[in-house]
């Protein structure tokens, strides 16, 4: 029997035949998959860290890829009083230079979150976000939000990697995410949410990918992010 290990894919897990491998991994930009001959070597493969010399190191961002405004996307999590009403939860938005909803336009990139994502009317307008909730967070939700944000992201700007409608800067405004949870698994993760820990990795590993592609991840500032619900304006 084999064991096919999918860490990144549309639904990233262990999967006991080809079939149900091949629907995760299909279409879906930069899957990353493997087959094993036992369950320890696959759940081996998907607890995996990735080594320091496989990160590339983008402390020092260069802008130049700025220049063209159709080129940048913007994410950003948000939780507050309007959210929470939806239950203990933050929502989590990806726009293009215009402020457009790009969940709504890749829907396809979104499937192991399809049940989470809600239309919603916000101050900046209507949006599609996705409704973020991980069970280690009783009150504050936003990092998760900003995560799943970040990783929406990154899935839309490697589709579009062998297009004419290049994406090659992201714009986010969470340092934790920048500077951390995209580099390397969190010193404290057994103490998170098994799942959120699983999408940490998926973010590790689309940074890579990225970069290798040429995709910059850019810290703005939340004034200026255009993902941003709004409500603080």
């Amino acid at each position: 029997m084999k064991y096919y290990a999918v860490r990144i894919g549309k639904t990233p897990g262990i999967y006991h035949s080809w079939e149900k491998c091949k629907i995760n991994v299909d279409n879906y930009p930069g899957a990353v998959f493997k087959s094993f001959k036992s369950l320890f070597d696959a759940d081996d493969y998907m607890n995996e860290i990735l080594l320091d010399d496989d990160i590339v190191n983008t402390d020092n961002i260069t802008h130049d890829a700025m220049d063209v405004n159709a080129n940048v996307i913007y994410c950003d999590g948000g939780c507050n009083a309007y959210t929470k009403s939806f239950g203990n939860c933050a929502f989590a938005s990806i726009v293009n230079y215009l402020g457009i909803d790009l969940i709504k336009q890749y829907n396809h990139l979104f499937v192991d979150m399809d049940q989470n994502i809600i239309n919603v009317e916000l101050p900046v307008g209507n949006r599609q976000v996705v409704n973020v909730s991980f069970n280690d967070c009783k009150h504050q939700q936003n990092n998760g939000a900003e995560l799943i944000a970040l990783i929406g992201a990154y899935r839309i700007a490697i589709s579009t990697s062998t297009t004419n409608q290049v994406i090659n800067v992201i714009m986010c405004d969470s340092d934790l995410l920048i500077k951390h949870w995209s580099k390397k698994i969190p010193t404290k993760h057994l103490e998170m949410d098994p799942i959120k820990v699983q999408y940490i990795k998926e973010l590790i590993r689309l940074r890579i990918i990225a970069e290798k592609k040429g995709i910059q991840l850019v810290k703005i500032s939340g004034s200026k992010n255009l993902a941003d619900l709004g409500f603080h304006k």
